[in-house]
């Protein structure tokens, strides 16, 4: 809970400062470029997140990595989590800024999962139905997930949508589980 509340607000602070400096689509991209690079070179990331690194060490690590890469205002936005000692939130940051530009262009993102690939007609029908479910326009990121037997299970924000089949088989063990005997007819 603690984790998403930083990150919110670090996010809508960086947000309003993109916003009133006409540079949100700039500061999007880069600060992806950011957690794509952290992500994909591990040491970095280690270094980073390390505690007991000083912060001026963090600092002048991201200048010389990232000075050339990312405009000014985002280097020191970044520079000002290892400040305040919350580089640990940097992706939880990025995530919830993403969220918060979604917003603003009336997007959201959905998570499907399915036990098979759905076909074109599948996915149009079921954005078409999200978006009117929602009332915005909905970015679909469907992973294939086999276990599931059939069905979906649809993350929609913080919400979960398990229309599974083997959610249901589940649901339905349980309830006979539950039942008494007697219950069942048998005497």
């Amino acid at each position: 809970m603690l984790k998403n509340k930083v990150a919110e607000k670090y996010a809508q602070a960086l947000f309003e400062l993109a916003v009133e400096e006409e540079t949100l689509d700039k500061n999007q991209q880069e600060f992806s470029e950011v957690i794509r690079m952290v992500n994909e070179a591990e040491e970095l990331k280690q270094v980073l997140e390390h505690p007991k690194l000083a912060v001026k060490q963090k600092r002048e690590l991201f200048d010389n990595v990232f000075s050339d890469e990312i405009s000014e205002m985002l280097l020191n936005f970044i520079k000002l989590l290892f400040d305040k000692r919350r580089e640990i939130y940097l992706e939880d940051v990025y995530q919830q800024f993403e969220g918060l530009i979604s917003a603003q262009r009336n997007k959201m993102e959905v998570n499907v999962k399915t036990p098979i690939e759905l076909s074109e007609k599948n996915k149009n029908s079921l954005k078409g139905k999200l978006e009117k479910f929602t009332g915005k326009e909905v970015d679909l990121n469907i992973a294939i997930q086999p276990d599931l037997l059939g069905g979906l299970i649809v993350k929609i924000g913080d919400k979960i949508i398990d229309g599974s089949l083997s959610n249901q088989l589940n649901k339905m063990k349980k309830n006979l589980n539950n039942l008494e005997v007697s219950k069942l007819g048998v005497r």
